[in-house]
């Protein structure tokens, strides 16, 4: 049973996570039932990802879900909200009340509204179906309540997958929360860390995280990686015939705004260098604000959100792709799940990141591309004016497949 906020027609790369290995499951001689919910509040949707489903015939069970978000969205008057906005404190009275609400009530997250739904559907299945392993994927963590209590009553193994950290989660140090909220939110975390059979996680740094909390030898690294059947057909060399094209793929929030690369395309400017730059995805308007002030927005080709698809068209199609980690404490651990499609694309990656991060020693690894401090905009302008090749290697152990069987070793140790 694999439990799951996040999945189509949801778009992102923790859906791209569950998803692929909810493909690769049968290979290793295991079947998902996927429990999700109907109509969850999701920040981008991708309806293509929804054929994929029904290609590889999954099958999924939808609950209903009391959304606390539609509270959020009433004391704001929006009608959706942008995913920039979720880890990312915003000025106004309304906004700093919903998000006071938000970090002090709705503890671990906004989504335990749908614990109940959840465990009424996954105690159905248990009493149907051969269920051998629980596996629940978070963020959101509150889910992990729902596997928590089906293995309390059926004595199955549960796995508790951790996409991101919890309370030591990066973004959370903007908010003013109360001590009496901080001290409940870590007492769910280790509930669910005590209570489940065995936790992975994304990174080292997380790994590290989790196993400094006590949980004596019992995580492991599952890494996420990219499928190699996304690129089949869609191989392409880049378009160098006007100018250098640049793009960034994904959500950009507040801490992510790459501020010395828009130095560097300046400096680039006044050596009439053309370089154009692509943001395939939902980009934080401060960014957009910095771009104008920049004088660079005549560059800037703002696409928005695309199918996965054709975000994978476009990073082949570029002459570099730029990756940032947020621009935080606890930032060193942050791989973001784009990173692994990007060296499979085998397109320069110019990261912004803590040199000593995860994710650098990916890129130093795989031969992917060049790592530069936030502040280095000279070292971007370099590269440009003086371009490297690279000779990618090792990145076929990011194969979603080979990290699917990982998994499932784990599942059948414990199933055993």
């Amino acid at each position: 049973m694999v439990i799951t906020y996040y999945w189509p027609p949801s778009g992102g790369p923790g859906v791209q996570r569950i998803l692929k290995f909810c493909k690769y499951f049968p290979e290793f001689g295991w079947e998902p039932i996927v429990l999700t919910v109907k109509n969850g509040e999701y920040p981008n949707l991708d309806y293509s990802m929804e054929q994929e489903v029904a290609d590889l015939n999954i099958r999924v069970i939808k609950t209903k879900t009391f959304e606390l978000f539609n509270l959020y969205k009433l004391i704001v008057g929006k009608k959706s909200i942008p995913s920039f906005e979720l880890n990312q404190p915003n000025k106004g009275f309304l906004s700093t009340i919903s998000r006071w609400l938000r970090m002090n009530c709705f503890i671990p997250d906004a989504r335990k509204g749908w614990i109940p739904y959840g465990v009424i559907a996954g105690r159905d299945l248990l009493t149907k179906e051969n269920i051998k392993v629980i596996f629940s994927s978070g963020p959101p963590h509150s889910l992990h309540f729902i596997a928590k209590k089906l293995k309390e009553e059926s004595k199955i193994s549960w796995v508790a997958d951790f996409r991101d950290p919890w309370t030591d989660l990066f973004y959370l140090e903007g908010y003013n929360r109360l001590k009496i909220s901080k001290a409940k939110d870590v007492e769910k975390e280790m509930q669910i860390l005590s209570g489940a059979d065995l936790i992975t996680t994304v990174s080292p740094s997380i790994y590290n995280l989790l196993m400094g909390k006590n949980l004596r030898n019992k995580v492991e690294i599952i890494t996420n990686g990219y499928d190699e059947d996304d690129f089949l057909g869609v191989e392409s060399k880049a378009n160098t015939k006007n100018s250098l094209v640049i793009s960034y793929v994904g959500s950009m929030a507040k801490s992510q705004i790459p501020e010395s690369f828009f130095m560097a395309m300046c400096e680039l400017k006044k050596k009439n260098i053309q370089v154009k730059i692509q943001f395939i995805g939902n980009v934080h308007p401060e960014a957009v604000s910095l771009i104008e002030k920049m004088k660079i927005t005549n560059q800037i080709n703002s696409i928005g959100y695309v199918p996965h698809n054709d975000a994978i068209k476009y990073m082949i199609a570029s002459n570099y792709l730029l990756l940032v980690v947020p621009n935080t404490n606890n930032n060193r651990g942050i791989i973001t799940g784009k990173v692994f499609e990007y060296l499979r694309s085998k397109t320069p990656i110019i990261c912004i990141a803590p040199t000593d991060s995860d994710v650098a020693e990916i890129i130093h690894e795989t031969h992917g591309g060049f790592i530069f401090n936030y502040d280095d905009s000279k070292g971007i302008v370099d590269l440009i004016l003086n371009p490297k090749n690279i000779y990618s290697k090792n990145i076929y152990k990011y194969d979603r497949k080979d990290l699917t069987g990982q998994l499932c070793k784990l599942f059948s140790n414990l199933a055993n």
